[in-house]
C-alpha cells in the first residue's frame, strides 16, 4: 500500500515515568511528530503530575492515564481499545511509539515523505538483525536466538493491515501474557515482524543497516553515530547513554555513546540539555559517567597563565584542622558560595592533592573545562582519592541537575594507568599462578586440591568440612 501526500495518520504514544514527570525531550518529540499526524493519543503508564498533563494537553488530542501494567505492549492495546477500530477506519496509517528514544535529530517529515512512497503494510525506523535460527518457532524465542525484527519503539501500520481481524486478534492474545520485560520483548517485539510477514503482509525499514551485520546485530545501540551521521536516523535509544557497561564493553570498544554524544553536540541543532535533564534525574550518575567516558585529563598550559594572570577573581582559604575535612570545608566556604562560580578543595594530608593542583596554570584550565561543559557540576579525583574536588557552586543548589566527572592531571593519569595495569596483572597472576604469590599454606593446599580432586568429590568434601567446622 502506497500513501498519498494528503494521507491521514493517527498515533498512540506511550509514556512512563516513575515520578509522573514529562521531560522536555518528550515534548520536543511530540511537537515535531504532531506536524505529521492528524490524531495523537498519549497513553501514560502510571502517575502523571498536573504539570505534565498541562504540557501534554498542547500536542495531544487525548490523554489516557492507566495503571502501569504490561509495559508499552498493553498500553498500545489500551490505546487501540480507547480509540476503537471504528474511528481508526478514518486513518490511512497508525503509528505505535514510545518514549524510549531521544530525537528527532532530523524532522520526522523527511522520513514520512520517503516512506509514504514505498509499497508496504507496516514499517519501522531500524532493524535488529537477530542472533539465532531464523526458523525457530516463535514460542521458543529467547535472548540467545532472537530473530531478525523491526524494533517496536516506532512501528507504522497501514490500514491494509490494521483493519484486518488478525491485527485485532494479535493484541487480544497478548492480554494477560505480558508480566515482565522479557515478556514484552519475546512475546511482542521479537515476534511482531515474523508474525505479520507470515500472514502475508509486507514490511520495510527506513534505515538500511544490512551492511553492518558483520560488525553488530544491533546497529542502533552499538553503531548509533553511524546511523545518525551517515544514514540520517532521526532517533537513538535512551539506553545508549545509561545501559549496563558490560553490554557495551562486550560488544564494542565502549566508545559508541561518547561518539554519538559528540556528534549530536557538534553537528546537530538538538539541545543536549534535554538529554541531560532526563538522564540526571532518572539514571545512576556512575552509569552515566561510564557510558559517556566522563574522565578529563587536564594539563597545565605552557603559557603559564595562572588564575591571577588570566584575570580570574580567586580567593584561597586555609582551613584549620578541626573535625572532618568536608565539614570544615562547608563551614569555611558558605560565606563565599554566592560570590564565586567555582570552589576547589584539597586535603594536604594525602599526596592525591597534587592531582588537582598540578602546576600554576592547572586551575585556569580546570575552570575552562567547566566553561566548555555547562552541565558539568563536580570534578573529583578517581576513587579512592576522595579528598580533592572542584565544584560549580550552582550545582550545590537543591534539585540542581549537573553531572560528576573524574579529573586527573597528565602525570597522574600516566601513573594511574600503570597502577591499574599492575593491579589487574597481579590479580590475574594470583588466580593463575598462586604459588608465585605470598599466600597461607592452608589457602595454597585448598587451591591445589581443588585442581586435582574431581568436582563431585570436592563438593562432597566441602559439605563435610562445613558440617565439622560448624560453618
Amino acid at each position: 500500500m502506497i500513501l498519498e501526500s494528503g494521507c491521514k495518520r493517527a498515533a498512540i504514544y506511550v509514556v512512563y515515568d516513575k515520578q509522573g514527570i514529562i521531560d522536555d525531550y518528550i515534548m520536543y518529540q511530540l511537537n515535531d511528530l504532531k506536524q505529521n499526524i492528524k490524531f495523537l493519543l498519549v497513553v501514560v503508564n502510571g502517575e502523571l503530575q498536573q504539570s505534565g498533563r498541562d504540557k501534554l494537553d498542547i500536542p495531544a488530542d487525548e490523554i489516557l492515564v492507566r495503571k502501569n501494567i504490561g509495559f508499552d505492549v498493553l498500553a498500545w492495546d489500551a490505546g487501540l481499545k480507547h480509540i476503537g477500530y471504528g474511528k481508526l477506519k478514518e486513518y490511512d496509517e497508525l503509528l505505535l511509539m514510545n518514549d524510549t528514544c531521544y530525537g528527532p535529530f532530523y524532522p520526522f517529515k523527511e522520513m514520512f515523505d520517503i516512506m509514504n512512497k514505498r509499497d508496504m503494510d507496516f514499517w519501522g525506523i531500524t532493524k535488529h538483525h537477530g542472533n539465532g535460527n531464523i526458523n525457530i518457532p516463535l514460542s521458543k524465542i529467547t535472548l540467545e536466538n532472537i530473530p531478525v525484527h523491526i524494533q517496536t519503539y516506532f512501528i507504522c501500520v497501514r490500514k491494509s493491515m490494521f483493519l484486518q481481524d488478525c491485527f485485532n486478534k494479535y493484541w487480544i492474545n497478548l492480554r494477560n501474557r505480558i508480566k515482565t520485560y522479557d515478556d514484552a520483548v519475546f512475546k511482542n517485539e521479537a515476534v511482531f515482524t515474523r508474525t505479520f510477514e507470515g500472514a502475508g503482509f509486507k514490511s520495510a525499514v527506513y534505515i538500511n543497516s544490512d551492511d553492518l551485520t558483520s560488525r553488530t546485530n544491533y546497529p542502533l545501540m552499538f553503531l548509533p553515530k553511524e546511523l545518525v551521521a551517515n544514514r540520517r536516523c532521526p532517533l537513538v535509544k535512551r539506553r545508549t547513554f545509561c545501559s549496563d557497561y558490560n553490554e557495551f564493553i562486550n560488544n564494542h570498544a565502549s566508545d559508541a555513546p561518547l561518539e554519538l554524544y559528540n556528534y549530536i553536540r557538534g553537528r546537530t541543532n538538538y539541545d543536549l540539555n534535554m538529554i541531560w535533564d532526563n538522564l540526571l534525574r532518572t539514571k545512576s550518575m556512575d552509569g552515566i559517567r561510564q557510558q559517556l567516558q566522563l574522565n578529563y585529563i587536564v594539563n597545565g598550559s605552557t603559557t603559564g597563565n595562572a588564575c591571577r594572570n588570566a584575570g580570574i577573581n580567586s580567593k584561597v582559604i586555609l582551613i584549620n584542622n578541626s573535625g572532618m575535612e568536608k565539614g570544615a570545608l562547608l563551614d569555611s566556604v558558605k560565606t563565599y558560595v554566592n560570590q564565586y562560580d567555582y570552589v576547589c578543595f584539597a586535603h594536604d594530608k594525602k599526596t592525591a592533592s597534587e592531582n588537582i593542583f598540578a602546576d600554576k596554570s592547572f586551575i585556569a584550565n580546570v575552570i575552562a573545562l567547566f566553561e566548555q561543559n555547562e552541565r558539568l557540576g563536580f570534578l573529583v579525583a578517581p576513587p579512592p582519592h576522595y579528598d580533592v574536588f572542584c565544584v560549580r557552586t550552582k550545582a550545590l543548589a537543591q534539585g540542581a541537575l549537573y553531572y560528576t566527572a573524574w579529573l586527573l592531571s597528565g602525570n597522574y593519569a600516566r601513573m594511574e594507568l600503570n597502577n591499574f595495569y599492575y593491579m589487574i596483572r597481579s590479580d590475574s597472576n594470583l588466580k593463575n599462578n598462586p604459588f608465585e604469590n605470598n599466600m597461607s599454606t592452608e589457602r595454597l593446599l585448598k587451591i591445589l586440591f581443588k585442581r586435582i580432586i574431581p568436582a563431585p568429590v570436592w563438593k562432597c568434601l566441602k559439605k563435610v568440612y562445613h558440617l565439622l567446622k560448624g560453618k
